[in-house]
């Protein structure tokens, strides 16, 4: 049994995907890198891990009202995207307590003790993990569905 179809219209698609070459899977990426970051801004909308599951509740929000990690918005308002090439994105944030928020750990302080300055470190506390990035390499299924639907929209976009 052969294959039926417009062969011709897929000869057009064809010649016409090779013609975007790189500047195509470059507007794709940056397509793919906004959403990204949407799918971030969501993690914190809904106080939950890209994986879905709710975040734990911060003593602030607890104590005050309000979201876990939105205080003054800092951590938030610094999540930003860089395309890095054709074909791969970065998310980042320059905010330094990012990766502790982000990965959760134990918290410590440098303290300076005596004559001698020497630095001990103290543990303060453990921060919980409030993953508003996936893991390298663990993209949850969700995300993974949301970034193919945005990479197959733009290229029907521009193959017309």
């Amino acid at each position: 049994m052969g294959a039926r179809g417009d062969f011709a219209k897929l000869g057009r698609l064809i010649s016409k995907f090779r013609t975007l070459k790189r500047d195509g899977a470059r507007r794709v990426t940056t397509q793919l890198a906004q959403e990204g970051l949407a799918l971030v801004q969501e993690c914190f909308a809904h106080e939950r891990a890209p994986d879905g599951t709710p975040w734990l509740k911060s003593q602030r929000a607890i104590r005050d009202g309000g979201k876990t990690l939105q205080d003054t918005r800092r951590l938030y308002n610094s999540l930003a995207t860089k395309v890095l090439s054709s074909t791969a994105f970065r998310l980042f944030t320059n905010v330094v307590y990012a990766a502790i928020h982000n990965n959760g750990g134990l918290l410590k302080r440098r303290l300076l003790r005596g004559r001698s300055r020497r630095a001990r470190l103290l543990t303060l506390g453990r921060m919980p993990e409030r993953r508003f990035i996936p893991k390298s390499g663990q993209l949850p299924t969700r995300w993974e569905r949301r970034l193919r639907a945005v990479a197959n929209l733009e290229v029907v976009r521009m193959m017309k």
